[in-house]
Order: C-alpha cells, then sequence, then structure tokens
C-alpha cells in the first residue's frame, strides 16, 4: 500500500494546481484589491464567515465534528479577505502594518509556494490554514511571527508531547520556535490546537493504474470528511457484523478525485475493523482487493478505493453499492418479467458473478463453487422475492449439534446405519425443491440447464466431485452466449410436467456427472421429465465425517 501521512493534503494541493487555470499575477491582483476594498466591517466579519463555513459530519455512535472543506477555505482566505483583515488590525492593535507591508503578507498567506527542503520532493507550502486559525482565535497580527518563522500549513498539526510545554510541528521532531506564540495566553495555545483539526479533514486519491492503494495514517484527532449520505433504497445505513461494520456516508467532491461521478453521488461505503484481533484479517482483505483494484478492476468484484488507520485499525472505503443482490430482488425488482432482455441480463451476471468468484478463489486458494445465490437466481427468476423467500424456508431444519437450532442448509448429516460415524447427504427439501422448478410454467430450457449444473456439478457433497468454480464459469458463459442469440431457449416456456423417479427421488444422492443423470437431448415443452438416474457406488453417494460426534447420534 502506498502509505500518507499528511492525510491527502500534498496530493489535493498538486491535483489542484493542475486543473486551476493560470491566475492573474499577485501584484495586479492586489493593486486591483486594494484600490476597490470596501469600507471595513464588523470586527468578527472574517471569522464568523470562517465559522459559518464548516461542515457537520456524520452522526457516529453520538459524536458529530465539524470541519472546513478545501474549496471553502479556498472561498473564504482570500486575497481580498486578507487584506481587509490586516487592514483592520492595523488600525486596532500596536503591530503597525504599511499598505505595502499588507500586500506582502497578503501575497505570502495566499501564495503556493514550493519548498525543496527534502531532497527528492516537491512539497507545495501555503498559509491559509495558518491565517483562518489566527482569524479564529483572534490573533491575526502574529501572522508576521508565523511567516518569519517559516511556520506553514504544511507544518500542521502542532502537537505538544507528554510532559513538554512545546509545541512541535508535523513528525514530532521539530520544535516550533516561542516567538509564534508570544505573549500568547493558555488558552489562546490550546483554542489553536483544538481549531486547527477542523481545517486538517483527509483528502483521498484513488489506486495507481497498477493497483496500488493509498493507505492514509491519521492522528486520533483527525476528523474525516464523512457527510449524512442519502439513504438509497431506504437501506440502513449501518451495518454491523463479527468481522465489522460497513457505514455509509458521502464524501464532499472537494476531498476525494475518485473518477467515476455517478458512483460519487451515490456515496460510499466504508468497511471498518472493530476488534484488534482482526488486523491481520484486515491487512490480507486489502492485500486481495488491491489485485482488482485501479486498472486492474473486475466489473464483478468491488473496488476497494481507498484505506486509512486511525486508532490503530483498518478501514476501507469503496463505492456504495445500491444494495445487495437481496435489495435488488426485495425492493428494486421484486416481481420479474421473463422476457429476452431480462434473461440475458440474468445469464450474465450468473456468468460474471462465478467469474469473479473464480478469481478469487484463485488469490484464496480455493477450487470449489458455493451454489447458493446461483440457485436463488433461478428461483427469483420465476417467481420473485416471493418464491426465494419459500425456498428458504423449505429448506430450513433443525440442527441437532447446535442444540436444536434452526438453520439454513443445503447439505445435513445423519447416522451411518452400517459404519461408525456419521455421513453427509444433499438436504432432500433442495432436491425437491429442484424437482418443483423443473415443473414451474416459467422453467425454460436455459433454466432447466441452469438447475442441472447447480444439481449435478455443484451441489455435490464430496468436494472432489464437484466442478471446479473456473469450469462452471465455462459452462455459465456458455449457456449465457446461447441464451443471447436465441431467443426460443431463454425464453419459452418449456416445463416439465411428471418427474418419474427409478428410486426415491428424495433420498438420492448427486455426482457431478449430469450426463448420469439427466438425458443428453432436452425435452420438449410438457413432456415428461428424464428419469434421474440411482449411483452406483457409495462412495460417490456419501461424504463422511468421522471427527464429527454428537452423543445424540451415539
Amino acid at each position: 500500500m502506498g502509505k500518507r501521512r499528511d492525510a491527502g493534503d500534498q496530493q489535493q494541493l498538486h491535483e489542484e494546481r493542475n486543473l486551476r487555470p493560470p491566475e492573474v499575477s499577485f501584484d495586479e491582483d492586489l493593486a486591483q484589491s486594494l484600490a476597490s476594498l470596501p469600507p471595513l466591517g464588523d470586527r468578527y466579519e472574517l471569522q464568523q464567515e470562517i465559522m459559518d463555513a464548516r461542515l457537520s459530519t456524520r452522526d457516529n455512535e453520538g459524536q458529530v465534528e465539524t470541519f472546513v472543506s478545501k474549496a471553502k477555505l479556498r472561498h473564504v482566505i482570500t486575497v481580498d479577505s486578507v487584506t481587509r483583515e490586516l487592514t483592520r488590525t492595523a488600525t486596532q492593535s500596536t503591530v503597525q502594518l504599511s499598505s505595502e507591508k499588507i500586500q506582502s503578507y497578503a501575497r505570502i498567506v495566499c501564495t503556493e509556494a514550493e519548498d525543496e527542503r527534502q531532497k527528492g520532493t516537491t512539497k507545495i507550502t501555503t498559509f491559509r490554514k495558518i491565517f483562518a486559525l489566527l482569524v479564529l482565535i483572534e490573533a491575526v497580527s502574529s501572522i508576521v511571527d508565523f511567516v518569519r518563522e517559516g511556520v506553514t500549513d504544511q507544518d500542521l498539526p502542532l502537537v505538544k508531547h507528554d510532559g513538554a510545554g512545546e509545541l512541535y510541528r508535523k513528525g514530532g521532531q521539530i520544535c516550533v520556535p516561542r516567538g509564534c506564540f508570544k505573549e500568547w495566553s493558555p488558552l489562546k495555545l490550546e483554542n489553536f490546537q483544538r481549531y486547527q483539526w477542523w481545517l486538517l479533514a483527509t483528502y483521498f486519491s484513488p489506486p495507481d493504474d497498477d493497483g496500488v492503494v493509498k493507505n492514509y495514517k491519521l492522528q486520533d484527532q483527525h476528523i474525516l470528511p464523512f457527510l449524512t449520505p442519502g439513504n438509497a433504497l431506504s437501506q440502513s445505513i449501518d451495518k454491523t457484523g463479527g468481522y465489522g461494520k460497513v457505514i455509509m456516508v458521502k464524501i464532499p467532491s472537494d476531498h476525494h478525485n475518485f473518477s467515476d461521478t455517478r458512483l460519487c453521488e451515490r456515496g460510499f461505503a466504508v468497511k471498518q475493523q472493530v476488534h484488534d484481533e482482526n488486523r491481520d484479517a484486515y491487512k490480507r482483505e486489502i492485500e486481495i482487493l488491491m489485485k482488482f483494484s485501479g486498472g486492474r478492476s473486475h466489473p464483478h468484484i468491488v473496488s476497494l478505493l481507498a484505506t486509512y488507520e486511525q486508532f490503530n485499525r483498518f478501514n476501507l472505503i469503496f463505492y456504495r453499492a445500491e444494495g445487495d443482490l437481496f435489495d435488488y430482488w426485495k425492493k428494486l425488482k421484486p416481481y420479474p418479467v421473463l422476457h429476452h432482455s431480462n434473461v440475458n441480463w440474468f445469464a450474465k451476471q450468473c456468468s460474471g458473478l462465478v467469474e469473479g468468484l473464480s478469481k478469487l478463489h484463485k488469490l484464496l486458494s480455493f477450487t470449489k463453487p458455493q451454489f447458493k445465490i446461483e440457485e436463488e437466481q433461478v428461483e427469483y427468476s420465476y417467481g420473485g422475492r416471493e418464491l426465494v423467500k419459500r425456498f428458504k424456508r423449505s429448506r430450513s431444519m433443525t440442527d441437532y449439534f447446535l442444540r436444536f437450532t434452526t438453520i439454513d442448509t443445503f447439505y445435513e448429516v445423519e447416522k451411518d446405519p452400517e459404519l461408525p460415524g456419521i455421513r453427509a447427504k444433499v438436504n432432500p427439501r433442495v432436491t425437491a425443491f429442484i424437482d418443483e422448478l423443473h415443473r414451474h410454467p416459467n422453467c425454460t430450457l436455459y433454466l432447466h440447464e441452469v438447475l442441472n449444473l447447480i444439481q449435478f456439478d455443484m451441489l455435490v457433497v464430496d468436494s472432489m466431485e464437484r466442478k471446479s468454480c473456473m469450469d462452471v464459469w465455462h459452462s455459465l458463459d456458455a449457456l449465457y452466449d446461447r441464451c443471447r442469440r436465441n431467443a426460443d431457449y431463454a425464453t419459452m416456456s418449456n416445463p416439465w410436467c411428471n418427474m418419474r423417479r427409478t428410486a426415491s427421488f428424495v433420498e438420492q444422492y448427486v455426482t457431478s456427472a449430469s450426463a448420469e443423470a439427466m438425458q443428453d437431448d432436452p425435452p420438449s415443452p410438457n413432456s415428461e421429465a428424464p428419469a434421474v438416474q440411482p449411483i452406483a457406488s457409495r462412495r460417490r453417494r456419501l461424504s463422511r465425517i468421522p471427527k464429527l460426534k454428537s452423543p445424540l447420534l451415539a
């Protein structure tokens, strides 16, 4: 990860300089400003403008912060406003500033100068934040001391070490000269330290083309520019699980340069590490997601935009999705229409999801796919959200190993009547429901083939017999291609009216070889379904779990 310890400040200044058109020279600008200045207004005019420019962050467990965004700071601290404030200060304080001095300091405060003190890097320095802070604590005349000592915005935050009375520049190595704070009261010094965080909200940048994601190491006091988002799909703003917490936020456009405008307007999702013991797991997740970020993004794998560390915990930033698949089923498309464009979309999503999953599996050293989403997508295409819910209820069963808890499962275990221990088999309610789906009046040849793929290539107890994720993707991609080219194959109703069996279908154990179970040629509309063949080999039927024991089954 590319580490950023300045909360993105330099990145923002360099990007803004590249985008901003050339400015009129400061000499011309100042001359025009001084000539056209209106009469001095209220003493606290600029201070009030700065306070009015603050934005409130979203409520985070009862905590709401305020900050001044970068665009608003530039809008408020201008040549005109600095000139007016310095002119007012010159008439009301013991510090005497001539018109020439006022011009000079206004130029210095608003100029973005290049500092090459660090070998090999060029930093942009300004005094806008310093000046705004001095206005807030009513110490404007001290700008003379800060300029003389070279303490700029890029030295913020100024921090006090434990047991020390001195303030230190960012990084904690260089002490700020006492001359900057001469004649300051302890309260004024404390207010300076407190208010500086209003002006230091983080600026986020996207990954490089090679997928390197920027990681921002923030101090605990850094304010995150996270605003309350619009509540798309009326979904809950926060979602908490055992592994972490996800919050939905809006980030002002002047605090990031993520490129997809449409997605930025929708907002962002921030995944937060909750428990200290999960730190290594988050590191691993970041490493994996970086493989699919920047120029290497995948349409079916969420792109990691940036990460930050605060309170010694990782946080991951993503574009906010409209909702997950279940939100889509429930709120956007509760009752699907089985026309060609919809089936094509469905087939493309199935293929794309498994392709993305296969790439993740390759990184994680997994090879076998999961089938729950594929199965439920088929049910959704038949009967919408209600059929999905009915399938979920039908496959629920009592788990005797979890103290009679009701669980949602595709497999079940039972005592082996012939050998010691227990064995696993496909949940008979699942195979019965697949049988029902084949007979559904909306079932098409395409959907028959997807169901067969699920039942005979994916829904297999023995993982060694199960198709690899890559093979499942190739199969689904071929079905999508056929679907795209043949509207009748995709949409023509073709239910199997009479499922016949050579053995008790509920008791069948399935294998990975669909050719052993289904006829090669698809049946004609309203025909009888092909028979499901019994499995000869007991080894292929059962998956033993010798170490799993229960006193209930002893």
